[in-house]
């Protein structure tokens, strides 16, 4: 006797798939940074189960693997066509799975089309990151347009010497989330800032390293900003 499952796009209570015999599914069409959910049903001759836990996962707005090995252009995987420019001569290397790209830490960046992260409310902003050498004022990235609007992440800012996420608009004092350290030079290491509502957190190899629950400050306040830039900082 075989098993068949039934697969339910939950949100919309929408079967996407009946029938399915295997332990995986790929479900397709979907839009970039929205969020879906999924439950899934078996089925045997006369009878069905009831409806799995219900599972969830939300696409990237955008997704710089940085896999190319040569020109200017890291391609935006999700094929929504965000890509990134190379500027200022970064070299290709290779990096934690695949490929990289390498900053020289004086000129060099990537820069991402304006307006990337205008429509986001909530947004979770990750990388993994290697540094040869840290200092105040580095970016892993900072995104605004110009020193009165922006949100940023340095692996060491100036005043406590710590990894910090920023974000201003339009000439606010900045909401700021602080870790416990800056970050650490010299092998891989994966960074993700968390906006949710009103809590902001930032980690740092999995592990929550601080947290911020009074932001009332968003990506999408910003506006269709011009300068989004990965290694480059908007005090320039």
């Amino acid at each position: 006797m075989h098993k068949q499952a039934v697969l339910v796009r939950a949100a919309g209570h929408i079967t996407i798939a009946t029938g399915v015999l295997g332990t995986s599914y790929t479900d397709s069409g979907l839009t970039a940074g929205a969020s879906y959910y999924y439950v899934v049903s078996a089925i045997n001759p006369g009878h069905e189960s009831f409806n799995s836990t219900e599972a969830g996962a939300t696409l990237p707005f955008v997704q710089l693997k940085f896999d190319e090995t040569n020109g200017t252009t890291a391609a935006d995987a999700t094929g929504s066509g965000w890509n990134g420019t190379l500027v200022g001569g970064p070299l290709w290397a290779a990096g934690k799975s695949g490929n990289a790209v390498d900053l020289d830490g004086i000129n060099d960046y990537v820069a991402l089309p304006a307006g990337v992260v205008s429509s986001a409310d909530n947004a979770t902003i990750s990388a993994w990151v290697y540094l040869d050498a840290v200092s105040n004022r580095m970016r892993i990235f900072d995104f605004g347009s110009g020193t009165s609007t922006y949100m940023f992440l340095t692996p060491k800012n100036a005043a406590n010497g710590k990894i910090r996420f920023a974000i201003k608009n339009n000439g606010s004092s900045e909401q700021i989330i602080d870790g416990t350290s800056a970050l650490a030079v010299g092998g891989w290491h994966h960074v993700a800032v968390t906006l949710n509502g009103a809590t902001g957190t930032l980690y740092v190899d999995g592990v929550n390293v601080g947290s911020n629950s009074t932001m009332t400050l968003k990506p999408s306040n910003m506006g269709s900003t011009r300068q989004y830039w990965i290694g480059r900082f908007q005090y320039v």
